[in-house]
């Protein structure tokens, strides 16, 4: 896969985690490190994929996404760890008055 085939697709990837982690903090006001390293891995693993063919280095990208997704989804299950869909309150989180 080219340079450029490679950091559209991780780069990108790399890019829309950076804006939904922005948009946590701003919004929850909590960002966990594991978040946070999954754009440092993603982005270290760009050599890697320009060494790969397309689909492998699409298939990693998916499998190192899943992990992530399936690692955040156990995060949420545990007791006291705040749900948005719950209406549960995250630690640290403003009040708002209910109106």
């Amino acid at each position: 896969m080219s340079w450029p085939g490679v950091t559209a697709l991780y780069g990108g990837t790399a890019l829309f985690l950076v804006g939904r982690l922005l948009f946590l903090r701003f919004s929850a006001h909590r960002v966990h490190r594991a978040q946070v390293a999954l754009v440092g891995v993603i982005l270290a693993l760009l050599p890697l994929g320009r060494a790969l063919p397309a689909v492998a280095a699409l298939g990693l990208l998916a499998v190192v996404l899943l992990v992530a997704a399936v690692q955040e989804r156990r995060h949420r299950a545990r007791p006291g760890a705040g749900d948005w869909r719950t209406g549960d309150r995250l630690p640290g989180a403003p009040k708002r008055p209910l109106s």
